[in-house]
């Protein structure tokens, strides 16, 4: 079974499969550059360790053609280990600086 586009303002409807993506269209470049900054994170996640850490992430673009990724829900551990991370990465900025940003 194929879907359809379907819209309740006269003149719009079409025949072509709502799935189709046109490059022309803002979306298509929001989805894109979400799934390409999605792509980004779960490989510097995999090489932290942290492999299928994400497993409801998916890349998104809102109903204006922004692209969004949604990062969904995670195990505790995993935002130990995440939290962890981040803190670790902050640090090693605060040394690199020669400056503490600790209060």
């Amino acid at each position: 079974m194929e879907l359809m586009l379907v819209t309740t303002e006269p003149g719009l409807e079409t025949d072509e499969p709502c799935d189709v993506l046109h490059e022309e269209v803002p979306y298509v470049q929001g989805w894109m550059g979400a799934n390409e900054a999605l792509t980004a994170l779960r490989k510097a996640l995999e090489a932290c360790g942290l492999k299928g850490c994400l497993p409801y992430a998916r890349a998104d673009v809102t109903v204006a053609g922004v692209g969004v990724v949604e990062l969904g829900r995670i195990t505790p551990e995993t935002a130990g280990r995440l939290a962890a991370l981040l803190a670790r990465a902050y640090r090693a900025d605060d040394d690199a600086d020669g400056e503490s940003r600790a209060a």
